[in-house]
């Protein structure tokens, strides 16, 4: 097994989170706001009190825009006298993808559980595949499995299986959260969906498809891994898409 260096959450010195707002509405805020204050009490654990974010947060709500399309970034930082700095950045949300090219490269990540604490390896990772084609670096297994990519969850289709990776060595996806609760509610109109949950990640000899997921692009078809052509099942992806529309909520 590949031995990863020190994978403990308390010597990170910075998470953080983000997510697209579209004229006033947003997908799953109170998952990401959730899920920053956890990583920010595991990243941050001997502080007395421990950092609260919603200060943060209600920044955020106050500041951002009601009109146009918005992608803060939330940050904890470490600084120089052990205080933990929180800040919040309002920034235009970048083009979005209509479908997403991945190429593999070994995970070397120390804390994949907590968003943006490795922010100098998922860069480099992402240039290195970025420079020949790619749209993002995908994480894999000693064994191949897919984990997740450098900014965004992976999922695959097997027929009408869903097939979710939930290994350790994933990000807590706001996305896929959402998805896996849509696809398991019974709800009218989603159609029947048996979650397959990969703790040893998702195998490319099993799945025939891959969708990648996060919460600026929302879900879009991996078309190229590796340089190889993807199948798409565009039925199933536009209407899939379709009720992840219904995501969308007033900020």
């Amino acid at each position: 097994m590949t031995s990863h260096p020190q994978d403990h959450a308390s010597s990170a010195d910075r998470v953080i989170d983000s997510l697209l707002i579209r004229d006033g509405h947003a997908r799953a805020l109170d998952r990401h706001r959730r899920r920053f204050q956890r990583a920010v009490e595991t990243a941050f654990p001997n502080m007395t009190p421990p950092p609260s974010a919603d200060a943060v947060w209600d920044e955020l709500l106050a500041t951002v825009p009601r009109e146009g399309s918005w992608f803060p970034l939330v940050e904890a930082r470490r600084a120089e006298d052990a205080r933990v700095e929180l800040s919040v950045q309002v920034r235009p949300a970048p083009p979005l993808r209509a479908h997403t090219r991945l190429s593999a490269v070994a995970d070397r990540r120390r804390f994949p559980q907590l968003k943006g604490a490795d922010p100098v390896i998922t860069a480099e990772d992402r240039h290195a595949v970025v420079t020949h084609g790619a749209d993002d670096a995908l994480y894999v297994t000693e064994a191949g499995r897919l984990l997740e990519a450098a900014n965004g969850a992976v999922v695959g289709w097997n027929g009408a299986d869903l097939h979710v990776c939930t290994s350790e060595r994933v990000l807590d996806s706001t996305t896929v959260g959402l998805l896996v609760g849509e696809a398991e509610s019974g709800r009218p109109g989603v159609p029947f969906t048996r979650v397959v949950r990969c703790p040893e990640g998702i195998d490319t000899a099993v799945v025939q498809e891959l969708w990648y997921l996060n919460a600026l692009h929302g879900i879009t078809p991996v078309t190229q891994l590796n340089g190889a052509r993807m199948r798409v099942d565009d039925d199933r992806l536009i209407l899939w898409q379709h009720i992840a529309e219904t995501w969308w909520r007033p900020v």
